[in-house]
């Protein structure tokens, strides 16, 4: 094996060592952020949808018929009010709107939608197999496991059960927050942790390249006192700093 065989596979060696690890470290933290900012979103609208369902009276969401024509109903009008009031508050908030379990398996309808175009009308049609964390909202406050990327654009929804005088959950508040702003941190982060990736292999070339140099160097001077002894000169010594090979 040639000396520059020798150090090439040395270089080649260290960059991908501390590629390797600077990778791993980097995916490990990255993936870490981006948990913790997904988690802080999903217990923040949990929070919200919890605290607008009790300020809605089960009694009175029960009197808006499943039909379009129940935009014109005086109840209908003040249950908008009280949704424009949660969107108003939370400027992240996109959509604020109530449904309700339907007498068809695996279809709920809306009831009240406090988005002012294309609004989804009472009794509109609703597949809940696409969101179950929305079934499980007539139990408890939850919320999506993941970002939701529909017609509606990129979003997290959380749900909360809202009741009657008796308790009993009779529709669930949905309240879908836009996920942009943690879509974009996910590109930050990844740009930040591919620039670190450069920056970090860039210097392990230059170590590499040290280090190889370092390592070949005694080789170097045996193979050039072998040269010189083979010649004939056997008065030449090979100088000796150290105690290993």
């Amino acid at each position: 094996m040639s000396l520059r065989s020798l150090r090439t596979k040395l270089i080649v060696f260290w960059i991908l060592l501390v590629g390797g690890l600077v990778t791993a470290t980097n995916l490990i933290a990255f993936r870490t952020a981006i948990d913790a900012q997904f988690q802080q979103l999903r217990n923040t609208l949990m929070a919200i949808a919890a605290t607008g369902a009790l300020q809605i009276d089960g009694e009175a969401h029960a009197q808006i018929p499943p039909h379009p024509t129940s935009t014109e109903l005086p109840v209908y009008n003040a249950l908008v009010r009280q949704l424009l009031a949660i969107r108003q508050a939370n400027p992240n908030i996109r959509y604020v709107y109530t449904v309700a379990p339907s007498t068809i398996p695996g279809q709920w309808v809306y009831i009240c939608d406090a988005e002012q175009f294309e609004i989804s009308l009472p009794g509109e049609s609703l597949d809940i197999t696409r969101y179950p964390a929305m079934a499980d909202g007539l139990n408890g406050p939850s919320a999506d496991l993941a970002m939701t990327i529909d017609e509606w654009g990129v979003l997290l929804s959380g749900y909360a059960p809202i009741r009657n005088r008796e308790g009993v959950a009779v529709a669930v508040l949905g309240i879908d927050m836009s996920g942009e702003h943690v879509v974009q941190t996910q590109r930050a982060l990844n740009h930040w942790s591919m620039t670190i990736l450069m920056i970090v292999l860039a210097a392990a070339v230059a170590l590499g390249i040290l280090l190889a140099q370092w390592l070949t160097q005694p080789i170097r001077t045996l193979t050039e006192a072998t040269q010189r002894i083979g010649e004939g000169d056997f008065d030449h010594r090979v100088p000796v700093h150290t105690t290993d090979e």
